[in-house]
This record gives C-alpha cells, structure tokens and sequence, in this order.
C-alpha cells in the first residue's frame, strides 16, 4: 500500500486512501451504505457490537470481525499519515470499516490502539502477560499496512525489552525480529541462552501427540530442523534460509550461530538491493 504525502487537512484523493476501506460520514448510517459492493448492509449494522474499553472519541474504527472502537482521532493521526488523509475525505464523524480477517480483527485492533495510547503493545508492562506471538505478528502486520513507523520502532524497543524474560521462547524473538526486518535483533536472540521446546512450553503438551508437526520437545527453539509447523509458516523466507544455514555451518560450535546468521541475512539483503532495477 503506498502512502499519499498529503498533509492533514488537505484534499486527498480517493487513491490515497486502502481500497479495502469504507469511509462513512455519519456514525448513525449502516457500516456499508455508500459501499458499492455491499450486498446487505442492515444485516452488517445489526452485528456490530461496541468493545467494552474503548468508548470515547470522535473517530470510529470497525474490525473485520464487527467490533466498534471510538478513539479520540489525534492518536490515529499521530500514529499514521493515511489516517491524515482519510480525514480530508470525510464530512462530520470519521467511520474506517477494515476487512482483513487476520491483521485487522478486534484483537490486532485493541492492541493497536494500547500501543498508540499507552506504549504497550506487546504486555510487557506488570501485570500484563505476553500477548503470544500470533497476535504480536498480525500487530506488526497491521502497522506496516498502515504505515505507522513510529509504532513499528515502539514494538522493537519493547521487544528488546522482554528479550530476558525465559518463560517466552526465544523463536518467538526471532520471528518477530525477523516481521520487523531487523537482522540484530534476531542475531541478538540467538546469542541468549538455548531453550528446549519441553522447557519453554511448560512441560511435554502437544508434542508428546502431535510430534509430526509440532516441535520436538528435546530440541533447542532456534534448531530450524525441529519447528513446529504452524512456527515455520511465520518465518519470512529470507530469515528462514539464513538461519537454516547458519545452523548447518554451526554445527558442534552454536557459539558462532549468530554471527553467521548474521553476515548471511546481511549479504541476501546487499544481494536484493544491487539487484533492483
């Protein structure tokens, strides 16, 4: 999705704006009335069910699944410049209807706006547990979709933060290192202490049934040879082929893991930008 540079308050175009979004001017009409695809918008308007924690603000946010957020429209603008431009492009109250099912329901939506409100968004603060790794990559998701860079550098710094925390496994680190592009991190994450599948989960589950597909539970959390199915879905390809490898040049000397890791990711990466047009 590219961006539109038109500054808030000035006219933008309709292409600056998602096309998977419905802009609506009055909070009171269906969620689809001025959408032409729409097929049934009072069967939509029925289903909409308002989330308890945030009920206050002059900008509407609707997820895929129909869960209503009101947020007060400064964070939303501060957080991204095409939320700027939808605001030029609408008359009254703003209403975002978002049909992605996977980055944009209620749970990525919620975290999203603790993220731009309070800092949080990855739970680290007490009492607040780790969010789980599924949740924080469709985060990561939604907020290079939308653009937000300086949300994106809060959840790095937050990572960095929870890094030490031992009952995450350290995968997890590194595939959400890897979502965010960010080859030191996950070099960093290689570099802390081995973790077995059995020790980071809490003791044999899953895996004592499901060993096919999921990880083994002696294994190290970083052995890309051993992760669980749904884990390596996760990777982005070039993350996974760099560590793959790093791992097989590591053998019997895990100590040199993350620095080859490292030169590795570096050189897929120098390799792609001299090969753009």
């Amino acid at each position: 999705m590219s961006a539109s540079t038109t500054l808030a308050g000035s006219m933008a175009t309709p292409d600056s704006i998602p096309p998977h979004i419905n802009i609506n001017s009055n909070v009171d009409n269906d969620i689809d009335k001025h959408n032409p695809d729409s097929d049934d918008s009072d069967s939509d308007t029925e289903s909409i069910t308002d989330n308890a924690l945030w009920i206050e603000g002059d900008f509407i946010l609707i997820s895929s699944d129909n869960t209503r957020f009101r947020i007060q429209s400064f964070h939303l603008y501060a957080a991204s410049r095409v939320f700027q431009d939808a605001k030029s492009l609408a008359v009254g109250e703003l209403k975002l209807h978002l049909t992605d099912p996977t980055t944009e329901n209620a749970d990525t939506i919620h975290h999203f706006l603790r993220l731009i409100t309070s800092g949080n968004g990855l739970g680290y603060k007490y009492p607040d547990a780790w969010i789980g790794l599924e949740k924080a990559v469709n985060l990561v998701a939604f907020l290079k979709k939308w653009e937000s860079k300086a949300a994106l550098n809060s959840v790095a710094y937050q990572a960095h933060q929870i890094l030490s925390d031992h009952g995450i496994s350290r995968m997890d680190f590194f595939i959400l290192g890897a979502v965010l592009d960010d080859p030191y991190f996950c070099s960093k994450v290689l570099k802390s202490t081995p973790q077995s599948y059995q020790s980071s989960l809490g003791g044999p589950k899953s895996w004592e049934t499901k060993a096919l597909v999921d990880g083994r539970g002696d294994a190290d959390t970083a052995d890309p040879t051993a992760l669980p199915y749904d884990t390596w879905l996760l990777i982005p390809p070039d993350y996974y082929w760099a560590l793959v490898r790093a791992w097989g040049e590591s053998t019997g000397n895990k100590s040199n893991l993350a620095i080859r890791f490292l030169k590795l990711i570096q050189a897929v990466k120098s390799q792609k930008l001299h090969a753009a047009p």
